[in-house]
């Protein structure tokens, strides 16, 4: 079986991906009320969504995990707006997550 991404894999990539996507867009609000206010909504994105990203690497130890994720983000960022070049640079950022990460067997797929 390998390392390979399997549907619960993927599940998890899709749910991660629609929290991490909610909170950091929901935290660029903040810079609505003032445009200091945008570096508080910076924090507060870093802070919330640091973690999601970090359960999702740990429930999916797969090559490809966050290289998709990454991929996804900056889709959901292009379609609402944002820099084109994050079809680019998230994948990217993502892959060499993947490539430097250090993986662990899953309980489901022995020895």
């Amino acid at each position: 079986m390998g390392n390979r991404l399997v549907a619960r894999d993927l599940i998890n990539i899709g749910v991660f991906t629609a929290v991490y996507f909610v909170i950091i867009f929901g935290s660029a609000f903040v810079g609505v009320i003032a445009p200091w206010a945008m570096f508080v909504g910076f924090f507060i994105g870093i802070l919330l969504g640091g973690p999601v990203l970090v359960l999702l690497a740990v429930r999916s130890p797969a090559f490809g995990t966050m290289t998709l994720t990454g991929l996804l983000i900056a889709l959901l960022m292009v379609l609402t707006g944002h820099f084109w070049g994050l079809l680019i640079i998230a994948p990217l950022l993502g892959l060499a997550f993947d490539a430097i990460r250090p993986r662990e067997r899953r309980a489901d797929q022995g020895q």
